[in-house]
């Protein structure tokens, strides 16, 4: 398996989740959360992080993000409802959810024919944290790491290069 397919996998699942409105990848930094209209939440963000070369395994690693946007907080305080809670306490509830819908999906690709004839597992437990960030509003979510496991040829016939004599 490749990384353009674990990325377009992604894609696919957070295009076909319906409470899902956009998917962005990069690096942490360069999600601009100003550039976001309120329509892009929540989010399925993918950050790449370091992979793993084994004689017959790579693992890829990938940081995903599920974020949606409440109020500000002095605004978010008079918004309690009738039992204390607050929008961000909604927000992290129905993120996780959303989170947990996307490694069930991913989980289900993974056991499809091809990716089973690759070899591909995901490492499970996988720890799911809370966040939240201030912006111009407050950014609430969940991140993971997904620790993807695949079959690796190291094989140097396979390698496209031109072998010289002597040079």
């Amino acid at each position: 398996m490749t990384y353009r397919e674990f990325v377009r996998t992604f894609e696919i699942i957070s295009r076909n989740h319906s409470q899902l409105q956009s998917f962005s990848r990069g690096t942490m930094d360069e999600v601009d959360i100003n550039k976001k209209n309120l329509g892009d939440f929540p989010f399925l963000y993918l950050s790449p992080q370091p992979a793993s070369v084994d004689i017959q395994t790579i693992t890829y690693s990938f940081e995903i993000i599920i974020a949606d946007q409440t109020q500000i907080a002095n605004v978010e305080d008079s918004s309690k409802d009738t039992l204390g809670l607050t929008p961000r306490v909604d927000a992290h509830s129905y993120t996780l959810n959303i989170m947990r819908d996307v490694v069930a999906n991913f989980r289900q690709n993974i056991q499809n024919g091809s990716w089973v004839d690759a070899g591909v597992e995901l490492e499970l437990p996988m720890s799911i944290t809370p966040f939240e960030a201030r912006f111009s509003n407050i950014l609430v979510g969940w991140s993971a790491v997904f620790n993807v496991t695949c079959q690796n040829t190291n094989n140097l016939c396979d390698v496209p290069q031109i072998f010289n004599d002597g040079e």
